[in-house]
């Protein structure tokens, strides 16, 4: 028998599960975590990385979750000459004279590819992130470290697994590609099931974040979320900004939320079915259900409409006409 094999009792679990957790960005990725950051090409995955490995090396935010302590971040750029990545950076911390407060934040640039499978490589790249306390590796970007064919589920999965081994077992994100979205069609629809390669990626990873652009009303980008152990959202929308750093729309949005609330009470309307609302909202917004749902009941929240029972106790919203106006107004007052 395999003298490494061993067995736990309920005793040896309970005190596992009582274990404090180490989370490097609070409620999303912890100690250990492998997370896939997957996108379209030239969606923004290295920008929204960098923001994530900012936050975590000045213990700051990354979009609603914080990182409560600076950790050392070491980011391996396969990508981008070091030159593009330096301004990059320079404009998400606003300045070159605050980069230089990133002390624990360490880039290899002189790589372009690697072979994560030599077991050589495997131990240099380990040794030298416990050496320096490494707590986030992210490495940028998964095509350029191996060799191995993406479809293959048993190939890709030595893949995943050599990236564990090399991170030092440390929390990790890789960066990878989303299969081209069908023509004429956006990928706001693909979700984690759009990564290209083979299923195994996906099941090998804690936490999958991906990346997309959409068109329409409001957000530039979706980030959707498929996760093992924490709860996440199924989507956020979100915006970038002068400085290449990605932020929810929502609170800066609300004006055209409400608007796009409001035009499905068609004419003078003051009812609407519930399920038409629903569906308008899917479609204006270019969101899944879920999503739908949730600004249906922040409007609720926030005084634009409210429910009751409608014809053959129909469901059906009625749009607050008073107070939507309002809001409208003290929007524009903020924003004018």
């Amino acid at each position: 028998m395999n003298d490494q094999l061993l067995f736990d009792d309920m005793n040896s679990m309970i005190a596992a599960a009582n274990q404090p957790d180490f989370w490097l960005l609070q409620g999303l990725i912890e100690e250990g975590d492998q997370v896939i950051l997957a996108g379209a090409p030239k969606s923004g995955k290295t920008l929204m990385a960098s923001q994530i490995a900012l936050a975590v090396a000045s213990g700051g935010k990354f979009l609603s979750w914080e990182a409560n302590t600076p950790r050392n971040v070491l980011y391996i750029n396969l990508e981008l000459r070091p030159k593009n990545f330096g301004k990059r950076l320079i404009a998400q911390v606003r300045g070159a004279h605050n980069l230089t407060n990133y002390q624990n934040f360490l880039i290899g640039n002189n790589l372009r590819t690697l072979n994560i499978l030599n077991k050589n490589e495997q131990k240099e790249f380990a040794a030298h992130i416990l050496e320096k306390d490494v707590r986030l590796v992210i490495w940028d970007v998964l095509a350029r470290m191996h060799h191995s064919d993406e479809n293959d589920n048993g190939a890709m999965r030595e893949v995943m697994h050599a990236i564990r081994v090399a991170s030092g077992d440390r929390a990790h994100i890789i960066l990878h590609h989303l299969r081209k979205p069908p023509s004429g069609s956006e990928n706001t629809n693909m979700g984690a099931l759009g990564m290209r390669g083979a299923s195994s990626i996906h099941g090998e990873a804690d936490l999958i974040m991906t990346l997309h652009t959409r068109s329409g009303q409001g957000a530039r980008y979706s980030l959707k979320f498929s996760a093992r152990n924490v709860e996440t959202p199924d989507e956020l929308l979100l915006d970038r900004n002068q400085n290449l750093c990605f932020f929810e729309t929502l609170a800066h949005d609300s004006n055209l939320l409400l608007e796009s609330v409001k035009l499905a009470f068609s004419g003078n309307k003051r009812t609407c079915a519930a399920q038409h609302l629903l569906a308008h909202l899917m479609k204006t917004q270019n969101v899944q259900e879920r999503r739908a749902q949730q600004i249906i009941r922040e409007s609720r929240k926030k005084g634009w409409i409210k429910s009751q029972s409608g014809e053959n106790s129909r469901y059906e919203y009625e749009l607050l006409v008073n107070q939507a106006d309002q809001e409208l107004f003290d929007v524009a007052q903020l924003t004018s």
